[in-house]
C-alpha cells in the first residue's frame, strides 16, 4: 500500500513539471520568416513583401525615396519586428509598416504613413509559440494559396475556403539584415 501512495503522489505531481512551454516573448530583434511543411514546394521558403501582402516564392519589394540625406539598405529579404500580440515590418520610414490579417484572411501590411488596415482587418493576435520558434495568428498557423508561380500567404484562423492552400509553420529566422527603408 505504502508503494501505491508514492506512486500516486508522484503522478500527481509530474503534470507541474511535465508542462511544455508554448509560448514566449517575442524575439529582441528583427527577424526573418521561413514556411515549414515538410515534403512540399514552400518548404524553407522566404516569406516576403510584396504588392501590400505577404508571399511565398516571390521576392521581396521594397522602395528607398531618391531623397538628399536618405541612406537605405540595399535587403533582398523581408523582416519583422514584434509578435508580442502585434507584428511589424523591420523599416526605417516615419511611422512603420504593420502586419494584418484582412477580411478575407490575407495576410498583408500597412502603406508607410498610414495605419489604415481597410475594413474587417485585424492588426492584433499575433504570437510567438513553440517555444519561439513559430508566429502564429490567434493560436493557429498559416495557407500558402498558389496565384501563378507563387503563394499567398492567409491566417489558417481567418481564411475561408482554403482547400487548394497548404498549410504551414511561419518559422523565426535569425536574420543579421539591415531594415528596409520600406516594403512596397
Amino acid at each position: 500500500m505504502k508503494t501505491s501512495a508514492v506512486l500516486t503522489t508522484f503522478a500527481l505531481a509530474l503534470p507541474a513539471f511535465a508542462a511544455p512551454v508554448t509560448e514566449r516573448a517575442a524575439p529582441a530583434g528583427a527577424f526573418g520568416g521561413l514556411a515549414i511543411h515538410s515534403g512540399s514546394e514552400i518548404q524553407y521558403a522566404s516569406v516576403n513583401a510584396a504588392e501590400s501582402k505577404f508571399w511565398l516564392l516571390k521576392d521581396t519589394e521594397t522602395y528607398c525615396p531618391d531623397v538628399e540625406g536618405v541612406t537605405c539598405s540595399n535587403t533582398t529579404s523581408t523582416q519583422f519586428v514584434g509578435g508580442d500580440n502585434t507584428l511589424s515590418l523591420d523599416t526605417v520610414v516615419p511611422g512603420g509598416q504593420q502586419v494584418f490579417v484582412a477580411a478575407d484572411g490575407s495576410l498583408g501590411f500597412t502603406t508607410p504613413h498610414s495605419a489604415y488596415t481597410g475594413p474587417g482587418a485585424i492588426s492584433t493576435g499575433f504570437s510567438i509559440a513553440q517555444e519561439g520558434q513559430h508566429i502564429q495568428f490567434q493560436g493557429q498557423d498559416f495557407f500558402a494559396c498558389p496565384i501563378d508561380d507563387h503563394y499567398e500567404v492567409y491566417a489558417a484562423a481567418i481564411a475561408k475556403n482554403a482547400t487548394a492552400c497548404t498549410g504551414f509553420a511561419f518559422r523565426v529566422a535569425d536574420s543579421t539584415a539591415p531594415a528596409a527603408w520600406e516594403y512596397s
